[in-house]
């Protein structure tokens, strides 16, 4: 494999985890979800950084 491969590999995993940590399954009244999802994560991620301390 070439470095580039090995690169745009690692780049799909990260992407990937990262969607599927800010994933949110919502109801379909939700106007904008994908604002409601991104402040879900960013709660959690301070929950989880709070709580290792």
């Amino acid at each position: 494999f070439s470095f580039n491969c090995v690169l745009r590999l690692a780049g799909a995993v990260l992407l990937s985890a990262a969607a599927y940590y800010v994933y949110l399954p919502l109801p379909s009244g939700v106007s904008e979800p994908w604002k409601l999802m991104l402040l879900d994560a960013l709660f959690r991620s301070f929950m989880r950084a709070v709580r290792a301390e």
